[in-house]
């Protein structure tokens, strides 16, 4: 017994923007539209195959000449504001009320600002100048290149002077990676640096602790932590930025770190001493 066409169309449109593309792009004809959806699980299952090879599908976006795009910090944002409350005064976002007390996802998220703090006063220097944009402080996806602070040329700011760090608000955001888990999302990182010697280090942020305020599938979460990983691998070959996933235990982070594809775990002392080092 053959399907009807509006059981085969609602099935096509179950799937992935790509395949939907895919065959509106090769059906020129109602026989090749029932053609490619005769063979749509098959079309699928490869379709899955070449998204999740992140060496092959993974490509930094380009502008309309071609060229890589460069994206940075948006010059205004928004947050919700979920409690977990750092006090910040020299980072690169600034709340319109003047304010320094910034809110943060998650516990996590506010530890890990802590010491994205202490990470930035590595090699500060004398300069306290820094280059802000601006928070609105509201309560209530592509991959492109980072060209982080490039407001730092223009305010005559020496970039090597300090470690200029933010938290990467998603509204407005451009800072982004797809990923692939049953259907591409895009994942945004919780904190961007640029050090003392021009190198952008990427963060995002997750914790395995149990938590009564999140309603979360452990499993799934893991699974997504590893595709992340897989991501972030690909990612740091292609842009020649440092990737990292510090996941918290208990109290304890343990930090998995990409640098130019090569994977490595480190604990939040060993990466001070790296960026000491230079």
């Amino acid at each position: 017994m053959y399907e009807s066409i509006f059981s085969i169309y609602k099935k096509l449109n179950r799937t992935d923007d790509e395949v939907k593309e895919l065959c509106y792009k090769y059906s020129d004809t109602y026989q090749k539209w029932f053609r490619f959806n005769s063979n749509l699980d098959k079309i699928v299952e490869e379709n899955t195959k070449y998204i999740c090879n992140y060496t092959e599908s993974m490509e930094i976006t380009k502008d309309e000449n071609g060229e890589e795009l460069f994206v940075s910090f948006p010059c205004n944002s928004s947050y919700t504001d979920n409690g977990n409350y750092e006090n910040i005064n020299d980072w690169v976002w600034k709340r319109t009320d003047g304010m320094d007390k910034f809110s943060f996802d998650s516990e996590a998220e506010r530890e890990w600002a802590y010491i994205m703090k202490e990470i930035s006063n590595i090699r500060l220097k004398d300069n306290k100048s820094i280059v802000k944009s601006v928070l609105t402080g509201k309560k209530n996806r592509n991959r492109g290149a980072i060209n982080i602070f490039n407001e730092v040329e223009k305010e005559k700011i020496n970039p090597k002077e300090k470690f200029l760090w933010g938290k990467n608000f998603t509204t407005n955001s451009n800072i982004k990676f797809e990923y692939y888990l049953n259907g591409i999302y895009s994942s945004y990182p919780d904190f961007i640096m640029k050090d003392c010697f021009e190198r952008i280090h990427i963060f995002e942020v997750k914790s395995v602790n149990l938590s009564s305020n999140l309603n979360i599938d452990s499993n799934k979460y893991k699974e997504k932590i590893e595709e992340l990983k897989k991501c972030y691998k690909q990612a740091s070959i292609l842009t020649k930025y440092y990737f990292y996933l510090p996941i918290l235990k208990d109290d304890i982070w343990f930090i998995t770190k990409f640098d130019n594809g090569e994977e490595s775990t480190i604990t939040k002392e060993q990466l001070i001493e790296q960026l000491e080092r230079g």
